[in-house]
């Protein structure tokens, strides 16, 4: 190829620049380039010009039926690297998309989850994504080194962040390590003790599809469901919105406040939720003889009710 030599050492460049990024970052900005490259003209010939053939590919992959987040991901990988290989900055603009609907769980539905799971290293698979934020894959690219037990965080190599570890996620962390025996600091902390590889990314969704059936807690589209309800519950407890950007990680303040939007589609609850429901209610008092609802000596809708917590409540 003729223009192979120059096409080698922009990549190479291209490369050097993505080291700045996430691992998966990596991996899928260069794998789009490398498409874009085999479908555009030569990025070389000084005829070519970067905005009306980004445009045209972007029209491309819209026929071709790619998804509007797809094809940002492309957008911005390809715009990097005109931006790093020839100091080009025009930047083609990324499409609009609609807003998709983050799916979340209560806190007791994630108190239900975990304590369902009964395996020790699956428990601290769901702790990590809840309590810690953390998206699987940077799950499983954790490694003892990651973690540090004194100052109870989690640093996350990829987006070079810190983000809290709870100390029943410590427990369980020690437990495993030595456990297993994986005690040196560039072991991974997800191993398959019966080959020494690394946890896959199925192994992980299984441990949170797993615990869905145990609880009975409906699978609302993967083990990613519980970062969502990490920043959700940040939000309610009434969190700083750009503290949870840093923690989650996100480059762009719109994401994060992807979730607050949320928020303010949910109904509020009524405050009595709050109050001690036995404490309201301790003054009520019931005839043993005649029904409260129809004041009658003898009712057969009386077998429709029963008492909790002092207040009657109807059982359908």
């Amino acid at each position: 190829m003729r223009n192979s030599k120059k096409l080698s050492n922009a990549l190479r460049a291209y490369v050097e620049e993505l080291k700045k990024y996430s691992p998966s970052t990596r991996r899928n900005y260069l794998s789009n380039v490398k498409q874009y490259l085999r479908w555009t003209t030569n990025i070389f010939d000084p005829k070519h010009k970067k905005i009306e053939s980004v445009k045209e590919y972007r029209k491309h992959m819209l026929i071709n039926d790619y998804s509007g987040r797809t094809i940002n991901i492309h957008i911005a990988s390809i715009n990097l690297f005109y931006r790093v290989v020839f100091n080009n900055h025009d930047s083609v603009s990324r499409i609009k998309i609609r807003d998709i609907s983050i799916r979340f769980y209560t806190e007791e539905e994630i108190e239900n989850l975990i304590s369902s799971c009964r395996n020790p290293k699956h428990k601290l698979i769901l702790l990590l994504a809840y309590g810690s934020g953390l998206s699987l894959r940077e799950i499983m690219d954790l490694k003892n080194r990651d973690i540090d037990i004194d100052k109870k965080v989690i640093n996350v190599r990829g987006k070079k962040r810190s983000v809290p570890i709870d100390d029943v996620a410590i427990a369980l962390y020690k437990l495993n390590r030595e456990y297993f025996e994986y005690t040196s600091k560039n072991s991974y902390i997800f191993i398959n003790h019966n080959n020494g590889r690394r946890y896959s990314a199925r192994s992980f969704q299984k441990a949170y599809l797993t615990a869905c059936e145990n609880s009975g807690i409906p699978n609302l589209g993967g083990i990613h469901v519980l970062r969502h309800s990490f920043a959700i519950h940040l939000l309610e407890r009434g969190a700083d919105i750009k503290k949870i950007q840093e923690l989650m990680g996100h480059s762009n303040i719109k994401t994060t406040k992807a979730y607050k939007k949320v928020l303010t589609k949910r109904m509020l609850e009524s405050p009595v939720v709050n109050l001690d429901r036995k404490k309201i209610t301790s003054n009520i008092k019931y005839s043993n003889s005649i029904c409260d609802y129809c004041k009658q000596a003898k009712c057969s809708k009386c077998k429709s009710y029963s008492e909790f917590e002092g207040v009657r409540a109807f059982i359908k």
